[in-house]
Parts: C-alpha cells; structure tokens; sequence
C-alpha cells in the first residue's frame, strides 16, 4: 500500500515507543506511548487515546509471539523474538479510530493495584517521583499512571502476604472513615461554640471596662474643672444624710 517501512531493535527489558523522547522515535505516531517488554514479550499502551490492536484484537495489554502483528493507530508493526525486533510498516489512515471503552470495573481495580504497589514500596522510585511530579503540575492522568505503575512494579501479586495485609487495613481505613469523621466534626463544633461564647464574654468585659472608665474621666474633669463634688450624688443613691 506504498508504506514505509524500517526495523528496530529492541532492548533487553524495556523499550519505550512512541514520540520524540522514546528509545524508538516512530515518526507520525499518534500521541501517547507504548512499552514493549522482552521477558515476557508483551506489549502495553501506557498513554495516548490511539488503539492498540494485537493480531487484530484491541486490547492495552497483550502478549507477543513472534510474528505477531500490532496496530497503533495508523502504525502497524510485526514482533520477531529471535533477536527481538519491530518491522514497522507505516500505513495511510484515513479516519482515526474511535478510542476504545474500557470497563469501569477494570479501570477503578487497577488503579486500586497500582495504588497498593505504590504504598508498598514496589514501584521504582523515578516513577513514582516523575507522576509525583505530574500532580503538582496538574498533569495527573489516573489511568496512565496506574498502567506504568503495574507494569513496572517488582513482584506485585495479589496472593502476596503483604498486599493481602495492606488491603485490609485500607478496607478497615474506609469502613472507619464516616465515624472518625462524624467525631472530629462533633470536636470540632464543641470547640468553636466554646471559643465563641469565651469571645462573647470577652468582648463585654471589655466593653464595661472602657464605658466606666470614660465616665471616671468625665467625673474627674468636671471636679478639676468646675469644682463640682459629687458626695450629695453617692450619699443620695446610698441613703446617706448629713447629721
């Protein structure tokens, strides 16, 4: 069909494919990133809204026989695994494939997995620092960063002890959730009716204080000034008569 076509070595573990930035630069690649593994060959599309599609079936994730052919958009490429290598095979695509729906079930329990491997220590630290780095930027991108995550965590299996134990204790961390809120909020009104009512009080000590000092200074200036003596005032609110 008149493509162009080239070959490209793959590197023991990991190849990145995709844009400028990746081991292999595929010119006119739709924008997101594919991950090519040797040991087991498979093949995972990291990000991008391109299809991914393995002998013809689309899938993010899939393993790879040699010989096997894969299409990203409008790339089509073929897996040899004797010394494992990609023969891309550029084709002209006239209309871009709708992206494919993912099931929201499998969507919210691997971002839960990718979660788990996180908090456990098993993804490498450049990785997580790097979509650390993506949520200051407000380039978070859940799914992406769940399937790098899993792809790249060391030895995550869900019958291993320690993920079996940290999913317990989120579980018992939401099924506490409500309550642990439902107390703080309570403490938290206790302690802002007390601070306003010791505020009330505050402010009507104070406002005695001064009205009763401005009257003592009236009282004074009028003594000095005019010699005007109050005692018959006090003797009278007292029941005071003079003998």
């Amino acid at each position: 069909m008149g493509g162009i076509r080239s070959r490209a070595d793959l590197r023991q573990g990991m190849t990145r494919l995709g844009g400028p930035g990746c081991d292999v630069v595929i010119p006119g690649a739709p924008e997101g990133e594919l991950h090519v593994w040797t040991d087991p060959p498979k093949v995972i599309r990291i990000s991008g809204r391109a299809e991914l599609e393995v002998e013809g079936r689309s899938a993010d994730e899939a393993l790879l026989k040699s010989g096997q052919s894969i299409r990203w958009a409008g790339v089509s490429m073929t897996f040899h695994s004797e010394a494992p290598v990609l023969q891309e095979i550029r084709l002209p695509e006239p209309k871009a494939a709708p992206a494919p729906v993912m099931d929201p079930n499998a969507k919210s329990w691997r971002r839960v997995q990718a979660g788990l491997a996180i908090d456990l220590g098993m993804v490498p630290k450049p990785l997580v620092q790097r979509w650390q780095e993506a949520v200051l930027q407000q380039e978070f991108d859940a799914d992406a960063c769940a399937r790098e995550a899993i792809a790249q965590a060391d030895k995550f299996a869900l019958d291993d002890p320690r993920v079996i134990e940290r999913s317990g204790r989120l579980l018992r961390d939401f099924l506490m959730a409500s309550l642990q809120r439902g107390v703080a909020g309570a403490s938290r009104k206790a302690r802002s009716r007390a601070v306003s009512g010791s505020a009330f009080l505050m402010a009507n000590v104070i406002g005695i204080l001064v009205y009763t000092g401005l009257v003592l200074v009236v009282m004074l200036l009028a003594r000095f000034k005019w010699d005007t003596s109050f005692d018959s005032f006090f003797d009278s609110i007292l029941g005071v008569s003079d003998s």
